[in-house]
């Protein structure tokens, strides 16, 4: 959901048509809150569990995601004061936090795939065929 409204968020700011900017404000910030509180969560389970941090390209990419849904709103609102040298940056870090948000959760998908995979040590051993004439 965060990717989508992020998504979203971009393509109003692309398009400008009518009341665009708390429009664009309104959904950016319900995607930050979004994916700031899924960042959370992963932080608490990595401490609860006691699982090693960043050590996948899927965790490594959620600290950058993390990172940019924090300062593209922070350049985007010091940017929308006049004339600003900010706006260019906050554009090029939302559309490279929308293209790689969807990136990391597929990633995070097909880890989570890969390791609820039984391992060789812990499946159940397949049964032998009985012996013939028995």
């Amino acid at each position: 959901s965060m990717v989508v409204l992020c998504t979203t968020a971009a393509v109003i700011a692309r398009r400008r048509s009518g009341n665009w900017l708390p429009r664009h404000r309104l959904i950016a910030a319900l995607g930050v809150c979004l994916g700031l509180a899924g960042v959370g969560v992963m932080v608490f389970e990595k401490i609860e569990h006691g699982y090693a941090h960043f050590a996948s390209p899927h965790a490594i990419g959620g600290l950058l995601v993390g990172i940019l849904l924090v300062v593209v709103p922070l350049l985007g609102f010091v940017g929308s004061r006049g004339v600003n040298p900010l706006r260019k940056p906050h554009r090029i870090l939302a559309r490279t936090l929308v293209a790689l948000a969807p990136v990391v959760a597929i990633a995070g998908v097909l880890r989570y795939l890969q390791l609820s995979k039984p391992s060789p040590e812990t499946a159940a051993p397949v049964p032998s065929e009985p012996a013939a004439g028995s």
